[in-house]
């Protein structure tokens, strides 16, 4: 939970620079983006199964590797409910250099835990995507 706090705190400026904006006609910026809120949820949770990825060759039972997996399941279920949420909506972060539907940015970490992060990352893909079609 701090380590997430942490990351946001650290990445805050460069979002604020970058304008993440939300899609709301207050903020100025395009109706089809996600809100500012939930861009910063998908950051995060973009660098947590990212994090969880290069613990691929851990130990399985270290406390490490456990706590990249939680993370990375939380985040998974984040994206999800996101994704559900505002399929065709436009998630944009320039710092880094993700741009498109969420619908396509899920089935990117979906790849992307299926390909890259052993046998737990391949669990967690096929979980993600039974609930985000189903």
């Amino acid at each position: 939970m701090f380590r997430k706090h942490l990351i946001f705190v650290a990445l805050l400026p460069a979002l604020i620079a970058t304008g993440c904006g939300g899609g709301d006609k207050q903020s100025g910026s395009p109706g089809n983006e996600l809100s500012s809120g939930d861009q910063l949820a998908v950051i995060q949770d973009w660098y947590d199964i990212d994090e969880f990825c290069t613990l691929t060759r851990a130990p399985h039972n270290s406390d490490l590797y456990i706590r990249g997996l939680s993370g990375a399941v939380d985040a998974g279920t984040d994206m999800v409910s996101i994704t559900k949420k505002d399929r065709n909506k436009v998630f944009a972060a320039k710092a880094i250099k993700l741009k498109g539907p969420m619908s396509k940015i899920t089935a990117d970490q979906i790849t992307k835990l299926e390909t890259k992060c052993g046998a737990d990352g391949k669990t967690l893909a096929g979980k993600m995507r039974r609930a985000v079609n189903g």
